[in-house]
């Protein structure tokens, strides 16, 4: 073990909300003022932060999926986390393998004492590659025009939180999610 290792265990700091896993929102996808919105007040409602959003399309376009890594640019008293624990959940190590392949970067961000809001949601009932064969055409002209028009049937969906945490390291969900 190494001694960025150790202290990233010793210092990564990680809150889960499980009571809000699989919660659903209803977001009308042709207007990222309702999305940014809706996701404000989600976030207010279960967990008191009044934050702001800018939700990137993109991903909702492409994959119908919401990454959000907000900054708090505040303090945060996180709950005793253990460390090794906190990694192998979040995947990042495994039972056999306690090596990290970026220990510098985990470490530099554990180092900033940030504390981040992180959200992962996708649209109930698609995978990512069914959401992305049933909306390529749409994704391709907001590619081309920056506009995303959703088809009449897909104007409103319902999202599903998969995921949401506090923590001070920004790359947490880096092995658990991943996506292009």
């Amino acid at each position: 073990m190494t001694i960025d290792f150790e202290y990233i265990i010793d210092n990564i700091k990680y809150q889960e909300f499980p009571e809000l896993i699989n919660s659903e929102i209803e977001l009308i996808l042709d207007n990222s003022d309702e999305i940014n919105k809706a996701m404000q007040k989600f976030v207010y409602d279960n967990l008191k932060l009044d934050l702001s959003f800018n939700i990137s399309m993109g991903q909702i376009a492409k994959l119908g999926l919401i990454d959000l890594t907000i900054n708090l640019e505040s303090k945060y008293d996180f709950p005793t986390s253990n460390g090794i624990e906190t990694l192998k959940t979040n995947k990042l190590i495994d039972d056999e393998n306690d090596n990290l392949d970026f220990e510098e970067i985990l470490k530099e961000q554990v180092q900033n004492d940030k504390t981040f809001l992180k959200l992962f949601l996708s649209v109930k009932g698609f995978t990512k590659i069914n959401w992305f064969r049933e909306n390529k055409n749409e994704f391709y002209e907001y590619i081309k025009t920056g506009i995303y028009k959703p088809k009449q049937e897909n104007q409103t969906a319902i999202f599903e939180l998969k995921d949401i945490c506090l923590t001070n390291c920004e790359s947490i969900w880096f092995g658990k999610y991943f996506y292009v």
